[in-house]
């Protein structure tokens, strides 16, 4: 990936951290209530519910950033209205706090990060999240070449193939890598370079 993208895809991720810490180191009498309490008691149990239904949004972004559909699938969980999901999922993009652009560059840089996957994979990861098409090419544009990453998932599995010869050595590495989205060509790249490692190692 190239610096343009990483440097793209760190200030997408950091724009949803700071979102969701603005939201909740304000003091509750500071935050804006675009639900304004009337005297009729019917609006204002509704919009009782609308400020439950909000805050369980909350709670469900706390660990991590979402996407749209995660949290209207989450929010119809809990028995919300349509309606009432509508209006909060409205609130949270405005307060920067729901932003599948930006929750899919922190994905693939989370993936990166952490559990290295292919394009392939992520793709499908991104669309189940429901991404849409143009906002998953945009997340991996500059994604041409898998094979460092293909080479950082394969490293963290050396040891647990350590005593096989060069044959599984290739045929396990290879179904591995596979498994997570990598195309043939990045994984021979990888799996080379990675069994010459591996040879040089043992012959010093």
């Amino acid at each position: 990936m190239r610096a343009s993208s990483c440097g793209r895809t760190w200030r997408c991720a950091r724009r949803l951290r700071r979102a969701f810490a603005l939201e909740f180191s304000r003091p509750s009498f500071l935050r804006p209530r675009p639900f304004p309490s009337r005297c009729n008691d019917a609006v204002a149990a509704s919009e009782r519910d609308d400020q439950a239904c909000y805050d369980a949004a909350l709670r469900f972004l706390a660990p991590r950033p979402r996407s749209e559909r995660e949290i209207r699938q989450r929010l119809a969980r809990h028995d919300f209205e349509g309606d009432r999901v509508d209006r909060v999922v409205a609130r949270l993009r405005d307060s920067g706090l729901v932003d599948d652009a930006a929750f899919a560059a922190y994905w693939v840089e989370s993936r990166d990060r952490h559990r290295p996957r292919g394009a392939l994979a992520l793709r499908s990861e991104l669309a189940a999240k429901g991404l849409d098409r143009g906002v998953v090419d945009t997340a991996l544009e500059d994604r041409t070449d898998d094979s460092e990453g293909a080479y950082v998932a394969g490293h963290a599995r050396l040891r647990a193939l350590a005593r096989l010869d060069e044959r599984a050595f290739r045929q396990r590495l290879g179904e591995h890598l596979r498994r997570r989205g990598f195309t043939w060509d990045s994984v021979s790249v990888a799996i080379d370079r990675l069994w010459r490692e591996r040879a040089e190692g043992n012959a010093q």
